[in-house]
């Protein structure tokens, strides 16, 4: 075998082995570049119950309400009402404005806010008296069947002066959580998409302004009017309506504490209202049942 012969064979066998190694090294470049490398995935955590919430308030939870027997209600009713420690005016956590609904003697103003909200309840009363037969609204009575509920745990056992000067709170107490007692407040609600307008809660009880707004929402248009502009913050207007809103509301024998009151303020224990209640010493839940035995009221 020449040199000539030799180099050619060489030449012929290196060039082969690279060719190889070129198709070698191209198709494993496909390969990797069709497949997609994915990490080994992680289990799945497992998930741990959620510890229930912790709501704080500056309220004190109410206790049950405990029923009291003959002579406790004896006691119970006893206490002079209204002025006294038991029926007394409004505590400082009202406004000054709120003392057109109690004064400092624990007295109704005549003219005043509270003499207007009793008589708007006989009026609202006096209405359903034809109701059907069996329907929620018939012959219920806000003295009788409204069911207050651990807001003011003792007020089925009160005598009717009490339990007025009671409703009196409750509505000084409705208009201090929604206006301060102020009549000229607005304030602005949620947005109604359809009308294109926000829902204005007017007035000292925070009642729908747009009469639409009452119409839809399903209000009684002989106190909360449908069709006609009226002057939302007319006290008149006002008082109607929300005793009107409340005997639909609150006469169905569930707690006036519920969480479909029309009042947000309303719709549970912690609410601002409830709070304003406790403060009326015959509703307070202090008013245990040592306080109302006989044996420990003092003699006539």
């Amino acid at each position: 075998m020449n040199a000539k012969f030799l180099k050619k064979f060489l030449f012929v066998l290196t060039t082969s082995a690279v060719i190889q190694s070129t198709l070698q090294f191209k198709a494993l470049s496909e390969v990797a570049d069709s497949e997609v490398y994915e990490a080994p995935k992680a289990a799945a955590p497992v998930e741990q119950p959620r510890p229930d919430p912790v709501i704080t308030t500056s309220i004190r939870p109410f206790p049950r309400p405990v029923k009291l027997n003959a002579q406790q209600i004896s006691v119970l009713q006893s206490r002079p009402c209204p002025g006294g420690e038991y029926c007394p005016g409004l505590p400082a956590d009202f406004n000054q404005m709120c003392s057109n609904f109690i004064d400092s003697n624990g007295s109704y103003p005549s003219d005043g806010h509270g003499i207007l909200m009793l008589e708007a309840m006989q009026e609202v009363e006096a209405a359903h008296r034809n109701d059907p037969v069996g329907s929620s609204t018939a012959q219920c009575s806000f003295f009788e069947n409204i069911n207050f509920g651990p807001s003011c745990p003792n007020f089925r056992y009160m005598t009717p002066i009490q339990k007025q000067h009671v409703w009196v709170w409750l509505w000084a107490a409705m208009a201090q959580a929604k206006s301060s007692c102020n009549l000229n407040v607005d304030a602005r609600g949620i947005l109604n998409e359809e009308l294109g307008r926000y829902e204005v809660a007017d007035g000292l009880y925070g009642l729908e302004k747009h009469f639409d707004t009452r119409e839809s929402n399903g209000r009684d248009e002989r106190f909360c009017p449908h069709e006609s502009v009226n002057d939302s913050k007319n006290l008149f207007f006002q008082s109607r309506c929300a005793a009107s809103i409340m005997y639909d509301k609150s006469c169905r024998g569930i707690s006036i504490v519920n969480s479909d009151s029309y009042w947000l303020q309303f719709r549970n224990l912690s609410g601002k209202i409830p709070g304003l209640m406790q403060k009326h010493p015959l509703c307070n839940s202090s008013l245990q049942n040592s306080d109302l035995n006989p044996e420990n009221q003092p003699s006539s």
